[in-house]
């Protein structure tokens, strides 16, 4: 009864009202329902992602795919599921891992941190650091560490009392002079400059 109640509801008219990120999956043989739908659903919803996988089982907990798993992951993560083959090497675990040394990063952005000191916090080895966390986040560990830190002082050069070194320390550099140049790279001007303007 509720199966044929279900295929009596017809809400096309409202797919083009769908405004929140849509991540739409769909095995190519599915034996209960053709994929097809599941291509019309992509095409009448505004800038929603399609991933057809191989398989014929309807429900997604029979016969898990590791790309399913990382799509989902990373389109939980960021509205932007990951295809790409560079993140074939990895198993799933490891994905969970990289996003984990994102987090850390986040949070604990003024400390001194390397390449090889997150390899033994997280035990994952180099080489898949740079490459995972590069092809996810489309940005190299170090420049986004970077990103992090030059936001956060952002907030702070607008914050009464702090000086232009005491921020740099705030958020990680150990020179104030190594902060102020990779800040103007990014912005154009100096943290002074940038201080200043909020001063006023």
């Amino acid at each position: 009864m509720f199966y044929e109640m279900n295929m009596q509801i017809d809400v096309c008219h409202l797919l083009k009202k769908i405004k929140t990120p849509t991540l739409i999956m769909h095995r190519k043989d599915d034996r209960l329902i053709e994929c097809g739908h599941s291509e019309y659903l992509h095409a009448h919803i505004p800038e929603s992602q399609l991933i057809l996988t191989e398989g014929v089982d309807h429900f997604p907990w029979f016969n898990p795919r590791k790309e399913e798993l990382v799509a989902i992951q990373t389109f939980l993560a960021g509205n932007q599921a990951i295809r790409d083959g560079k993140l074939d090497i990895f198993n799933v675990e490891e994905i969970f891992v990289l996003y984990e040394i994102r987090d850390y990063l986040l949070h604990h952005y003024e400390e001194d941190i390397s390449i090889t000191g997150l390899s033994r916090h997280f035990a994952l080895n180099e080489f898949k650091i740079k490459t995972g966390f590069k092809t996810l986040f489309q940005r190299p560990v170090i420049a986004y560490l970077t990103d992090v830190r030059l936001e956060k002082a952002c907030e702070l050069l607008t914050t009464p009392g702090y000086t232009v070194a005491m921020v740099a320390d705030k958020v990680g550099y150990q020179h104030a002079n190594n902060f102020s140049v990779a800040f103007k790279r990014k912005y154009g001007f100096t943290p002074q400059q940038y201080k200043t303007k909020f001063d006023k």
